[in-house]
């Protein structure tokens, strides 16, 4: 945390970056729903010193080594990969928003990483039939691994097979042009991010099987509006048609969407619960929530008005703020583009403003003596008077 005494400062048009990335595909599956919108300054897997094809045709698009797939290098459109290749790298074809189809040859028996992510226009993809790692049974424009019948990778005209039982983790990242898509009774799991950044989703439903659903699944769906949760479902529920997911054991709000109502009965709002909801224009926190996640409002460009139930003891609103302050250490730790600090306010907590591009000017008091790491990030023009 950054330690002040004073204010006298003007912060010009600090973009949104992504901080402190290492190089491996384990760091950017956790922050993949982010890179498959933006699609900028996200680090691609290291391809070492593997050796361009030089054979004609589309071959030269490919770099190959040893049969692992390590680049493509070509604009898309429809896309066979070669025969011979056994793997695809991780981040192969990441934000190839000229893909329109693939084709998986037969011998392909490793997917790695994001291999898809952020294809916005894919639109159909065909698994080989003789591939025994993985298929894409009934035409259904994905892959699937055979095995698990966990759908790995999907597109905006996927139909999801009746005997897949998972969705793995980004399985539809970045997928922008997916409108709407029916999960199957039977599926149990919804991996991490594996709708992040599908802006184009207006609406979810989540079956009665569904016992898991991983980190940030709904992260930038910047479109969705509607979400139902199967009554049967023992595990989570929409309740009172409150349009988020709810983690009914411990009352914890997992994933929200712009026309979400908090209802009484939430204690909890998850980390990144609403980010990159730039729809939502209003919260209302209740009283009874006692615990709100890091980023839970993160980049929530369109959010104006934040009002916290005045019964509530941790968390409030005070003197109509439009922001969430945590009442014992009096941290902001949440605003929005119509927030005015109150004076009494000591510190302003991590990722409090990111992302709020409305956001113009900011006064901040002297008796603010900590401002947290990113606070501002995203906003287009800052001026900070002391």
């Amino acid at each position: 945390m950054i330690m002040m005494k004073n204010c006298k400062f003007v912060l010009l048009s600090q973009t949104p970056v992504l901080h402190k990335v290492k190089k491996t595909f384990r760091t950017a599956i956790t922050i993949v729903a982010a890179a498959a919108v933006i699609c900028t300054g996200f680090p691609l897997p290291d391809i070492g010193q593997a050796q361009e094809v030089k054979a004609e045709g589309t071959d030269r698009d490919f770099l190959i080594e040893d049969g692992v797939l390590k680049e493509y290098k070509g604009s898309g459109g429809d896309v066979v990969i070669p025969n011979g290749v056994t793997s695809i790298g991780n981040g192969v074809f990441f934000c190839c928003n000229g893909l329109t189809s693939i084709t998986i040859p037969s011998g392909v028996t490793s997917i790695g990483n994001s291999a898809f992510s952020g294809c916005s226009g894919l639109e159909r993809i065909v698994v080989d039939s003789e591939n025994t790692v993985y298929d894409s049974r009934g035409n259904c424009n994905a892959i699937i691994k055979t095995e698990s019948n966990t759908l790995i990778a999907g597109c905006k005209n996927t139909k999801i097979p009746t005997d897949v039982t998972s969705i793995g983790p980004v399985a539809f990242s970045g997928c922008s042009g997916l409108m709407g898509i029916e999960i199957p009774s039977g599926v149990t799991s919804i991996g991490d991010g594996a709708f992040s950044g599908c802006s184009g989703l207006a609406s979810i439903e989540i079956p009665s099987g569904v016992t898991s659903i991983g980190a940030r699944a709904f992260l930038y769906c910047s479109g969705l509006e509607r979400i139902i949760v199967n009554s049967e479902n023992t595990v989570y529920d929409s309740r009172g048609n409150c349009n988020a997911i709810i983690e009914t054991r411990s009352n914890t709000l997992i994933a929200g969407c712009k026309n979400t109502k908090i209802t009484t009965d939430v204690t909890d709002i998850g980390s990144n619960a609403f980010y990159g909801c730039s729809g939502l224009m209003g919260i209302e926190i209740p009283s009874g929530v006692t615990s709100i996640g890091d980023r839970a409002f993160g980049d929530c460009s369109g959010l104006e008005k934040i009002v916290v139930d005045s019964g509530n003891t941790v968390y409030d609103s005070r003197g109509n703020c439009n922001a969430i302050i945590e009442a014992e250490s009096n941290t902001l730790i949440a605003g929005c583009k119509d927030t005015k600090i109150p004076t009494d306010v000591t510190s302003i907590g991590d990722y409090a403003f990111y992302g709020c591009s409305g956001l113009t000017s900011i006064e901040i008091s002297s008796g603010i003596t900590g401002i947290g790491n990113y606070v501002f990030s995203g906003c287009v023009l800052i001026q900070c008077f002391p």
